[in-house]
């Protein structure tokens, strides 16, 4: 399958003039206290980490910050060259006087135009290309149809009524049956094949014929990783790491257990992989107990992969194959492929349809961050946050390394976006 991100791309990236215009003076009245919450807002998060000053939301408040202590410096400035003045005035010293005078103007002068020539104020003229053509997706689109994405939609999949009626992912409240029937719907019209077992002999088929594999479909013991969204990560709490217990955020839009046993029947029952050859997880998460119970119980000899390694999961170990980004700075620490990713033949990547605060939509993109053995943001290495968000055209991507890397990219057969909708209170549904 081709990558969504690839295939169906719209191109809309507006850069963004301000003009002061007289009907938005108002705003310079509200100005101290904007630029004194956007400073104390700045300095919060950049003193810790000033890595930080490069993220879109420091970006944003920047602006004004800097227009604030600018303010107060030349305000001050002003004051004191006045007082300065005064006294030379006094003493007979005219000289001396008329330069602080000039000095005073000019801070003023300075402090005040950057007021009204800041680019926080004003009215948007957005500049941008031409619109995207309808129905014309950007670049050449790949897979056994290329550009083709297909959606699979059953209301009849989850009855979950929202937060007080137990959770989504619970076998009472996600039917495995409905769920099932949607994956095999989405494999069988992705390749055009009325059988699930066709439909992996042409997935695998394509992807070594494009691969320089040859005319080969799964060869017996080939090896498979599925990188999935787990648990809102090892940083963010969640899972007790003593026991494994997901005891927060137990209502996460975490990947759904019932979409990875989906994807392991068929891999199993109908691609004909023994259990073994297959790696399910997420490097930067713990696999908690509920998720874990569900899917052993009817997989038991599938490694699931985690960040410790802990109660009968496999812990994500680096390899020796270097990962290089095209935007690295120096003395940062190396990262590494993991082992897995690095001894798998084919990788299947499932991520969730959600925004994200820096990139927006990234969908099976970010979704990469978890193929790595940290955090996006651990301390010393190469923050992956600074490159996401950043609006501007021409600048780097840390997913394009991601993507376009032979051990994660490289590998990827099938691409798969798990997304749910939740109606109020009434029902919710997964698609």
């Amino acid at each position: 399958m081709s990558s969504p991100e690839k295939d169906r791309v719209l191109s809309f990236c507006p850069k963004a003039r301000f003009h002061t215009h007289k009907k938005h003076h108002f705003l310079l009245l509200t100005w101290p206290i904007l630029g004194l919450v956007s400073l104390i807002w700045f300095l919060l998060h950049v003193i810790p980490k000033p890595s930080r000053a490069t993220y879109p939301c420091q970006r944003i408040v920047m602006p004004l910050a800097s227009s604030l202590f600018v303010w107060i410096v030349g305000l001050a400035s002003s004051a004191v060259a006045l007082r300065k003045a005064r006294g030379f005035l006094r003493q007979s010293r005219l000289g001396l006087a008329c330069i602080c005078v000039t000095v005073a103007v000019l801070a003023g002068v300075i402090s005040f135009s950057d007021i009204t020539g800041n680019q926080s104020f004003g009215k948007f003229e957005f500049v941008r290309g031409p619109d995207p053509v309808p129905l014309t997706p950007v670049g050449t689109g790949k897979g056994i149809h290329p550009g083709r994405v297909v959606w699979v939609h059953d209301p009849d999949a989850t009855n979950w009524a929202g937060p007080g009626d137990g959770h989504w992912w619970q076998e009472s409240h996600t039917n495995q049956a409905v769920v099932n029937k949607m994956m095999s719907n989405a494999v069988c019209a992705l390749t055009g094949q009325d059988a699930v077992t066709t439909a992996w002999d042409k997935l695998f088929l394509h992807f070594n014929g494009t691969h320089g594999k040859g005319s080969v479909g799964y060869r017996p013991g080939e090896k498979i990783i599925v990188n999935f969204v787990g648990f809102v990560g090892w940083s963010w709490g969640g899972v007790d790491p003593n026991t494994y217990e997901l005891v927060d955020k137990l209502d996460y839009m975490n990947t759904s257990p019932q979409m990875m046993i989906a994807l392991l029947r068929q891999l199993v029952n109908d691609a004909g992989i023994r259990q073994s050859d297959i790696t399910i997880g997420d490097t930067t998460a713990f696999f908690a107990n509920q998720y874990y119970e569900l899917c052993h119980r009817k997989f038991p000899n599938v490694h699931y992969l985690d960040c410790a390694g802990k109660f009968g999961r496999v812990g994500a170990k680096p390899s020796s194959v270097r990962f290089h980004w095209s935007c690295e700075p120096k003395n940062v620490l190396p990262d590494y492929v993991p082992v897995s990713y690095v001894e798998a033949d084919y990788f299947i990547n499932i991520a969730n349809l959600k925004s994200n605060w820096g990139g927006g939509i990234t969908l099976c993109g970010k979704n990469n961050y978890g193929s790595l053995i940290r955090m996006p943001d651990a301390p010393g290495y190469y923050d992956l946050h600074t490159n996401i968000g950043n609006p501007e055209l021409g600048t780097y991507r840390t997913l394009v390394d991601l993507m376009g890397h032979p051990h994660i990219g490289g590998k990827t057969v099938l691409y798969l976006i798990d997304v749910s909708t939740q109606e109020g209170t009434r029902n919710g549904s997964r698609r």
